[in-house]
């Protein structure tokens, strides 16, 4: 028998084995434009479902930091002196954040479950991304274990698992909604991924923060004022160190970039959004931790996050 007909494709063929059209190439080639077809449909399918979930899991962290910074006391005056007394008689949240919260999880599963169905259906050329997509659904069922765990009264080990594994579950969706068909990717460049550790190392520091408190230790102006003698009070300040020597980075390798000639530079709307989020930041420590600005400072967190991550595929070597 004849070799399968290959149909080229940049970086990959689409291959057709089947017997009946070794002794017709016009045939094959008729097949091996249909397969691709279908290929290319499949691929559309994951991309837009882990586009739509990877903007529901943004509200969802949304939603849910909303949720736990009110448990938290987070908005009460004088600030930080009435966080005890919020915390042991915490505000109901509003029933339309509750409410939000609940359909836009439970939309986010059925966006898991939709790719994996489409992953692992009978393509064995599509290169689908069948790993993460697994791997994202367990992750929405951890999540959902967690999220009923995480009330008020729960232990801060809890509330962090449960935001990182909500951001784990964003750069999932994000990773696939930006993955490309028929191709390998490359590795990613040292000073990109060193740099991408580095936000991600801050995002989770600054998670650290936000579940076990440590804000109110460090309530003082940006630097703190004199509570250093508290440990808490420098984790704080470590994330806030961090956070603003990624500006000036950023803005470095933005412009090495344009040199290059690599065309519009995600690292320069990276070095924007930690820009914005620092800013957000000065203005939460210096005005007493309002709610809401809190609320926009994890906002930003997770756009970061994400942003980080479409840099990162975008500066891999395909």
């Amino acid at each position: 028998m004849d070799d399968p007909v290959v149909l080229a494709r940049p970086g990959r063929g689409v291959h057709v084995s089947d017997p009946r059209f070794s002794e017709s190439p016009v045939a094959a080639a008729l097949f091996a434009e249909r397969d691709r077809a279908r290929v290319d449909r499949m691929w559309r399918g994951v991309r837009r479902l882990a586009a739509i979930g990877a903007l529901l899991t943004f509200c969802v962290l949304v939603l849910a930091a909303a949720m736990r910074l009110q448990a938290a006391g987070i908005g009460c005056s004088p600030w930080p002196a009435c966080r005890d007394a919020a915390i042991a008689a915490p505000a109901e949240t509003p029933l339309w954040i509750r409410l939000s919260h609940r359909i836009a999880a439970t939309i986010v599963s059925l966006c898991s479950l939709g790719i994996v169905f489409v992953a692992f259906r009978r393509a064995p050329h599509a290169r689908l991304p069948r790993v993460r997509a697994v791997l994202a659904l367990i992750g929405v069922g951890v999540l959902a274990v967690l999220g009923r765990a995480s009330g008020a009264g729960a232990a801060p080990i809890v509330s962090f698992t449960n935001l990182v594994g909500g951001l784990a579950l964003l750069g999932a969706f994000v990773s696939m909604a930006m993955a490309r068909p028929y191709r390998d990717a490359g590795p990613v460049d040292r000073v990109v991924g060193r740099t991408a550790f580095g936000i991600v190392a801050t995002i989770v520091a600054g998670g650290v923060v936000s579940t076990y408190g440590l804000a109110s230790a460090c309530a003082d102006g940006v630097l703190c004022g004199g509570a250093l003698h508290d440990v808490r009070a420098w984790g704080v300040l470590v994330h806030r160190v961090a956070g603003v020597a990624l500006v000036p980075w950023l803005l470095v390798l933005g412009a090495r970039e344009w040199r290059r000639g690599t065309g519009w530079s995600w690292a320069t709307v990276l070095a924007v959004v930690v820009t914005a989020q620092a800013v957000v930041g000065v203005v939460q420590s210096s005005a007493g931790f309002p709610y809401a600005v809190a609320v926009a400072h994890h906002a930003l967190a997770a756009v970061l996050l994400a942003s980080t991550l479409v840099w990162v595929e975008n500066r891999r070597r395909w």
